[in-house]
């Protein structure tokens, strides 16, 4: 007889030695005896105590699906005491509870795991599932184009991702692509923007990788047919200088200016819109130059500066060097190429060419004439004319009276050659001498000390009337200044290593003998910065280097913007605001960074003239 729990189940045959019993509860503890039976009775009963394995686990969740992470919950399983869960063949593990959290899990990777029920009779059925992983952050982002109103933005490719979103940085979505790039559009000039890209698999979007970008300058506006519109101009011209003008295109940090020969010759920093690029040759045509709005991203397109010629210079001397009775020949001392000579007399131009002598025809003997020369650019701007006496030679006089005596030349008849007209008038040799006559330097302060240096060969004009004393001095014009001041000879065979010089131009003997004499040094081996403004500080520097050979007299300064000073340069600016050499302003401050004018060196250099005899002794 079998009973299952107490209560009599199964009648059985004498011969059975096993039996199934069916219908019973997953999971459940069930008794079950067994007694023999025969005429005289029951015997003995034999029990035994089983648990069923308990059911199939239903309810199972996939939640909460991250990069690296999952977790999973279920019902629980009557009868069930643990839980087993198989993630992969190799990783499973084993719980008391109806929830786990997976980690360590691959971003972008599909899991299938396993849930099975247990007790102490064993494991039950599994019930499965399967989950698919977040995707990647996004790596790699680089830029792989860049505009002025755009930029494209690439990545590497994300396991498992379908496609990509992409976002600005207040969280909107601008776009989405399926494939590993995207270009953003519709920005502004020099515009800074972050955006970030997820990626996207069928389960969702991943974590996003963010990427700032700012984009290039604009590009100069040129309309031809509106020539005052231009985006870059033409200023003031000198000798050896150009002035260029800009409107600013929006995001640009500064413009680089570019020779025909693509070396940097000026640098314009906003927000200033205007530079003034020095070591120009004079009456030279320029029209090779190019100009390029940068930022720190890159380059914009370079545009053409305008053509320009630059003004005729005022080297020369005029002197009259061969006369007959007819001819005078006017000859032109100067180093210049690039002029056109005029010659002419009477206010009538007789002959123009880049020839340095010139001889007028036709002349009446023993006469006095005077002839002017100025110098031409190609397009009409020239200098004062200079002046040159000459004198023709009178006709000898006769031997005898009457026969056979010389008679007097007689001028043949004009040829095509213009003749110059008379000026009985000579030169007044009470003039100015050496003295020039610069009419803008009346009200300066420093008029004395640029007489006396003009006088020196010190400091020179920008043309024979003007000084210009106004304007500021860059670093080279400085260095040269001082190294007439010291009369050192010039050294032409020194090897420069500066990369921002232009080794054809006037300053480089000058430079050279500066920075062998150890007066003036660069910023770098490779940077000397020739037009750049020179400060106050710097002045005082290189006139301290030439005045005290490196033995600075140890000073105390009392400037209240002592702080602004630059180390290198405080020792300097003591010593020689000590002797009264360089001084400060009326609110006792001293203004290191502020740029000098032309005549603020004149005086500064004048009054250093007494420390410069150091060099010499």
């Amino acid at each position: 007889m079998l009973l299952v729990n107490g209560m009599e189940d199964k009648e059985l045959s004498a011969e059975t030695r096993q039996f199934t019993v069916t219908s019973l509860e997953p999971g459940s503890r069930y008794i079950f005896e067994v007694y023999a039976e025969n005429r005289s009775g029951a015997g003995m009963t034999g029990k035994v105590e089983i648990s069923t394995l308990p059911d199939k686990p239903q309810g199972l969740v996939i939640s909460d699906i991250e990069e690296n992470s999952a977790k999973l919950s279920w019902n629980p399983v009557p009868g069930a005491d643990k839980y087993q869960m198989t993630v992969t063949d190799a990783v499973y593990f084993e719980i008391s509870g109806t929830e786990i959290v997976l980690t360590n899990l691959n971003a972008g990777t599909l899991y299938q795991p396993e849930v099975i029920a247990g007790n102490a009779s064993g494991y039950g059925e599994a019930i499965k599932g399967a989950f698919l992983t977040l995707p990647a952050q996004p790596g790699n982002l680089h830029l792989a184009d860049i505009k002025s109103d755009q930029f494209t933005l690439a990545w590497d490719e994300v396991i498992s991702a379908n496609k990509y979103a992409i976002y600005d940085n207040n969280g909107e979505q601008i776009g989405e692509t399926e494939k590993t790039s995207y270009t953003v559009t519709d920005l502004k000039p020099g515009e800074t923007i972050k955006v970030f890209v997820a990626a996207e698999n069928d389960t969702g979007e991943g974590k996003k990788s963010g990427f700032t970008q700012r984009t290039l300058p604009a590009d100069f506006s040129v309309d031809p047919d509106d020539p005052d519109g231009q985006s870059v101009t033409i200023g003031d011209r000198g000798e050896h200088f150009v002035v260029i003008n800009i409107k600013p295109v929006d995001g640009a940090d500064w413009y680089k200016v570019i020779d025909g020969e693509g070396n940097v010759v000026g640098i314009i920093t906003a927000p200033e819109t205007e530079k003034e690029i020095g070591g120009l040759e004079s009456a030279k045509e320029y029209d090779d130059w190019t100009i390029i709005p940068v930022n720190d991203v890159g380059e914009g397109k370079a545009t053409p500066v305008p053509s320009f010629v630059t003004l005729p210079s005022s080297i020369f001397e005029v002197s009259v060097i061969d006369s007959t009775q007819h001819t005078l020949t006017v000859k032109v001392d100067s180093p210049l190429t690039n002029e056109i000579f005029v010659y002419a007399s009477g206010g009538k131009e007789l002959h123009r060419s880049k020839e340095k002598v010139f001889t007028a025809r036709n002349l009446k003997e023993d006469q006095s004439y005077k002839f002017e020369v100025w110098m031409e650019n190609s397009v009409g701007d020239k200098t004062e004319p200079k002046t040159a006496i000459g004198q023709t030679l009178r006709v000898p006089s006769s031997g005898g009276s009457g026969n056979g005596g010389i008679i007097p030349a007689q001028p043949g008849l004009p040829d095509e050659e213009i003749v110059p007209s008379i000026d009985n008038e000579t030169p007044d040799a009470s003039g100015s001498g050496n003295k020039p006559g610069f009419s803008d330097i009346d009200k300066s302060f420093a008029k004395n000390e640029i007489l006396a240096l003009y006088e020196r060969g010190i400091v020179k004009g920008v043309s024979e009337s003007k000084f210009e004393p106004d304007r500021e001095v860059t670093r080279v014009e400085f260095t040269s200044m001082l190294v007439r001041a010291l009369e050192l000879e010039k050294a032409s065979d020194v090897f420069l290593t500066f990369e921002d010089i232009q080794r054809t131009s006037w300053y480089v003997p000058e430079l050279g003998t500066a920075v062998l004499n150890g007066i003036a040094h660069g910023f770098s081996d490779k940077e000397f910065r020739p037009q750049d403004p020179v400060t106050r500080e710097q002045a005082a520097k290189m006139i301290a280097n030439a005045a005290y050979k490196g033995n600075i007299p140890i000073v105390d300064i009392n400037f209240k913007d002592a702080k602004q000073i630059a180390t290198w340069a405080k020792p300097e600016v003591a010593a020689l605001s000590a002797e009264k050499v360089i001084t400060g302003y009326p609110n006792n401050t001293f203004k290191p960074k502020r740029y000098l004018t032309r005549a603020e060196c004149a005086a500064l250099i004048y009054r250093s003239l007494h420390l410069f005899s150091n060099y010499t002794n």
